[in-house]
This record gives structure tokens, C-alpha cells and sequence, in this order.
């Protein structure tokens, strides 16, 4: 399925989770970590708490500048998971705690929908929707409850 067809799906997908007792997420397939110090309430604010990670060592952390994570103090992208806890507690250990994780897509990724829904019309509808794609595919699966 290419972009534009995932972005009909999506809209399909938000008009029936409208019309029926449903539930959908996107799931990238390919995934990357990111350090994060969470966003602070002011441009000021984070341009303190950057330069108090200056003074502790950090000097290849930046503040975001917009979106979602304004005024948030990246510490770095990584492929996995534990390069992303190790620097976690090289950050830690120069003193600096309340640093998370948080998982992005990587750039150009595919993704995926999963539906959760209890309701046999609802999963008929899916069917129908699958119908207008056929590079797609779609299975079913028992979620735990």
C-alpha cells in the first residue's frame, strides 16, 4: 500500500471509529529511540536547564525548537534500545535525572493499523475496507483483555 492509500485508509478508518464501538493506533515498523529531557514551559527555561547540562558535560544536547516536544532538551537518537539506556545512565551519572525515552518512527517507515474492536459488524466493515486495497493485507488476531 502506498502513502496516499494509507492516508484514504486512515481517514476510513477515523470515520468508522466514529460510527462503531472501535478502536485504531498507526505502528511504525521500523523504530528509533530518542533521550529526551521533557519539554520545559518557556523558551527560557529550557535555555537554563541546556546550559546546566553544559556545565555537567553535556555538550551535545539542544533544545527543540517546535512541534509537539518544544522546549524539550534532546540528548540524542539511537537504533535501539539499550544504546538508548546506556546514555540514560551516562546522563544520570553526571547528575542529570528525569530524562526518558520516547520511541519515533524512523523517517521513510511504513506502518501498520491495529484495530481493536469486540464488534462482528464492525470486523465485517474492515473486510470491506481491505477489498478497495489489494496490496494489502489484514489479520486477525485474539488481544489479550
Amino acid at each position: 500500500m502506498n502513502r496516499e492509500e494509507f492516508a484514504q485508509v486512515r481517514q476510513q478508518l477515523k470515520s468508522l471509529a466514529g460510527e462503531r464501538v472501535m478502536s485504531f493506533t498507526e505502528v511504525p515498523l521500523n523504530t528509533r529511540q530518542w533521550v529526551i529531557f521533557p519539554p520545559l514551559p518557556s523558551a527560557e527555561s529550557a535555555a537554563a536547564k541546556l546550559s546546566e547540562l553544559t556545565a555537567a558535560g553535556l555538550t551535545d544536547a539542544f533544545v527543540v525548537k517546535d512541534g509537539d516536544w518544544r522546549n524539550a532538551i534532546s540528548l540524542g537518537l539511537y537504533a535501539g534500545v539499550d544504546a538508548a539506556q546506556r546514555r540514560i545512565l551516562e546522563v544520570e551519572g553526571k547528575g542529570v535525572l528525569g530524562t526518558r525515552v520516547e520511541v519515533l518512527p524512523r523517517q521513510g517507515t511504513d506502518f501498520y493499523f491495529v484495530i481493536r474492536s469486540e464488534d462482528p459488524d464492525t470486523l465485517k466493515s474492515l473486510s470491506g475496507i481491505k477489498q478497495a486495497y489489494p496490496n494489502s493485507r489484514q489479520s486477525r488476531v485474539a488481544c489479550p483483555s
